[in-house]
């Protein structure tokens, strides 16, 4: 079954040094590589993801990123924005759902992204 796996950067994937660790990159990849969505939260702009976005191959595989602590929410499966204003977690997620036809999602960060 496809999921959506939402990660937060901050203390989740990023170390100290706000770099994203060989074994992280490859655990997320290998969830892309599995088909499941991922979909990257942040309180960051979206001009501050762009290098982890690459590296996590997040345009490659059509997953989704939530930044601006919700107030944008990115879809790469077809490259534009959902929402240019704040949605909660579960109005974001909603949408991913629908687009991608997933009913489940693992939330692996800090919850006080979220309010459902």
């Amino acid at each position: 079954k496809i999921m959506v796996f939402a990660i937060d950067l901050d203390g989740t994937l990023l170390d100290s040094n706000g770099k994203i660790s060989d074994n992280n990159r490859n655990a997320v990849i290998e969830l892309e590589k599995k088909e499941h969505i991922v979909c990257i939260i942040t309180g960051r702009k979206k001009d501050e993801c762009t290098s982890h976005i690459e590296s996590l191959r997040i345009k490659d595989f059509g997953g989704a990123l939530i930044c601006s602590d919700g107030q944008y929410t990115y879809d790469y499966s077809n490259q534009s924005f959902f929402s240019y204003g704040y949605l909660s977690g579960r109005e974001s997620f909603d949408y991913l759902f629908r687009c991608h036809n997933v009913h489940k999602i693992k939330v692996i960060g800090e919850r006080r992204l979220f309010r459902f």
